[in-house]
């Protein structure tokens, strides 16, 4: 999941939740 959102996850969870991006940055 981490990795996830470090790439795909940060541009996919944007469009999906604004808020999102910002907790997979912190975690």
């Amino acid at each position: 999941m981490k990795k996830r959102g470090a790439g795909d996850g940060a541009s996919t969870t944007m469009r999906a939740e604004k808020p999102s991006r910002r907790q997979f940055r912190e975690t």
